[in-house]
């Protein structure tokens, strides 16, 4: 669908939001095609236990980029095509080595009717879509509000919204190991197993969170200067590191509810961060940056609100359960 929509729409993609190369839209498409076997990998893996094989696919994502990168640039190629396409490709090349492995096979399970899986599969659509969104709406909306200006700007956010995101990659390995269990935990009814592994959970996000918005705000305009040349002041790097510190708390708490099969309440809750953010940045400051970075947190907030009520319908419920 969303590559329907890509090809639809491909000429105002090429013009308005990449200044007129067709080649990276042609990449967008190949990204959303390869992204898909690439997260069914993932998945598969997490449900089995193979955190090796996902560890693995995920390491090679950024390993292989980063060698392709250095090639490029050894090689003297200045042009964003062949930079696109390869970071594009390289998802859809590791999920089909993956599959080709063999490391993918398992017993056969309890057949699923599309009755039981389509209703959760659509909230899952949409509460991915829009927590997708999120993640990229800083730099894009930077560049929304700020008709005119100069596009380095767009740039040197762009870069601090990578840096502060740093603790965001860690959460995958802990999402990886946690959702099955939290998932079994659920089904079987524990809720104090389930309480403890969920405690276990939010003090390591958090731990990692606040060593994110520590260091951003010691090391973080340093560290902008040594790889991205700077330009971004210090309020900033650690405004987006606390965003990003209370959207993994969110991501943490939507795995969650997600356990206790709360697929409604997941998307629910992505939806209205979504609109969160798009109020924030419409109306809570006339400055730029801080415009958008406050619309991040206020849509962390937003989702961890809703989450959180998740959690606690749930709780409530085993516990009616329990004293009948």
């Amino acid at each position: 669908m969303l590559v329907v929509v890509v090809a639809l729409l491909r000429r105002r993609f090429t013009d308005d939001l990449f200044e007129g190369s067709a080649v990276v839209t042609l990449a967008l498409v190949i990204a959303l095609i390869g992204y898909a076997p690439f997260h069914i990998a993932r998945g598969i893996c997490s449900g089995l236990g193979h955190f090796r094989t996902y560890s693995t696919m995920i390491a090679l994502d950024g390993l292989l980029r980063v060698v392709a990168c250095a090639v490029f640039l050894f090689v003297g190629l200045d042009n964003v095509g062949p930079y696109a396409l390869m970071v594009a490709a390289v998802p859809l090349t590791i999920a089909l080595a993956t599959f080709a492995s063999g490391r993918l096979r398992s017993n056969e399970g309890t057949p699923a009717t599309w009755t039981e899986l389509a209703p959760n599969l659509g909230w899952l659509l949409l509460g991915t879509l829009c927590a997708g969104a999120l993640i990229n709406a800083g730099p894009i909306t930077v560049d929304l509000l700020g008709e005119g200006s100069d596009p380095a700007i767009v740039t040197r956010f762009a870069n601090a919204v990578l840096l502060a995101r740093v603790p965001l990659f860690l959460f995958q390995a802990v999402q990886a190991a946690m959702l099955p269990r939290l998932a079994r935990l659920a089904a079987l009814g524990d809720s104090d197993e389930f309480r403890d592994v969920l405690r276990r959970l939010f003090v390591l996000v958090g731990g990692v969170g606040v060593i994110g918005v520590v260091g951003a705000f010691i090391a973080g305009p340093i560290a902008l200067e040594l790889v991205y040349d700077g330009g971004i002041d210090r309020r900033t790097i650690t405004l987006l590191a606390f965003g990003s510190a209370l959207y993994m708390l969110a991501a943490a708490c939507a795995q969650s509810v997600l356990a206790m099969s709360g697929h409604v309440f997941v998307a629910l809750g992505w939806v209205a961060s979504f609109l969160a953010f798009v109020a924030t940045a419409a109306w809570s400051s006339d400055e730029l940056f801080l415009r958008v970075e406050l619309a991040l947190i206020a849509s962390a907030l937003v989702a961890l609100a809703v989450f959180a009520v998740g959690l606690r319908t749930y709780f409530a419920r085993l516990a009616s359960r329990s004293r009948s």
